[in-house]
């Protein structure tokens, strides 16, 4: 393994100040529209907001962690819960003046193009993942959700923070398609990105179920199991449909959830290949 780089240090990571992420423009957008009729609007409209911005979920459930002190016994590892315990107006004051992904990478497109992907992958695997807990009866879909978003915020932070890193990351990928993710990591970072998410998750103590449920060494577990899958899946369906991964992906996911192919499609609103 390379020796360790300042991308993977204590240094790195602690330079990352959770209050300080941006967040997309559309998710700007929204947040001012909201608070223009804050009268009106209920918990479940900014859980709506949140949910599509894995940047501003991390954010707010890490500020969350900070309100709570010792006043709770519990973590709060859902929006929805941490929203109920900020409260409305002050989740307000929490989104004043925030910088966009777009304005900080506007003079890097193929990066600002990188992270959208990314983040639309998120988005996609937080679906997927809704839906796989909602079938299996899972006691908590809200977590299962949100583990979903947040599983590849290492790899959106790294497009948004360390641009040139993050390309050269995808260029080798893409010029080796046999070579394994990680092993590009490691070459470019010294470190896998989740190494890196898990850092990150223990820097800005986030909930403990939440770091379960996005680590994939806690893959035996079904729940993370569940996250696990729709991250893959989303990852390879956003290749195209012959990405050679994908039959296998969806064999397991059927598998998991313990029924065929056709229903499984059904369900997530996809078309199989012929």
């Amino acid at each position: 393994m390379p020796e360790q780089t300042p991308f993977c240090s204590e240094t790195w990571i602690n330079r990352i100040r959770v209050q300080e992420l941006p967040v997309l423009r559309y998710t700007r957008q929204q947040l001012d529209e909201a608070r223009e009729r804050m009268d009106g609007v209920t918990a479940r409209d900014i859980v709506e907001i949140v949910l599509q911005d894995p940047l501003l979920a991390v954010r707010m459930i890490a500020q969350t962690q900070i309100i709570r002190g010792q006043s709770l016994h519990h973590d709060i590892s859902t929006i929805g819960s941490s929203i109920m315990m900020m409260g409305i107006e002050p989740f307000f004051r929490t989104v004043t003046d925030l910088k966009s992904v777009e304005e900080i990478l506007q003079d890097r497109p193929q990066a600002l193009l990188g992270v959208l992907k990314v983040i639309g992958r998120a988005k996609n695997a937080a679906r997927y993942a809704h839906e796989w807990a909602l079938w299996r009866v899972d006691y908590d879909i809200r977590e299962i959700t949100l583990a979903a978003l947040l599983r590849d915020l290492a790899e959106i932070l790294l497009y948004i923070l360390e641009p040139l890193r993050a390309l050269e990351i995808h260029a080798m990928l893409k010029a080796n398609p046999g070579l394994r993710s990680v092993e590009a990591q490691k070459a470019v970072l010294g470190c896998s990105l989740a190494d890196i998410q898990v850092a990150l998750c223990r820097a800005w103590e986030l909930p403990a179920l939440l770091l379960q449920l996005i680590d994939d060494r806690e893959a035996g577990h079904p729940r993370v199991r569940n996250v696990t899958l729709a991250v893959t899946l989303a990852r390879h369906l956003a290749n195209g449909w012959d990405d050679p991964a994908l039959p296998s992906d969806l064999a397991e996911v059927a598998a998991f959830l313990n029924i065929d192919l056709e229903t499984l499609a059904r369900r997530l609103n996809l078309a199989l290949p012929p």
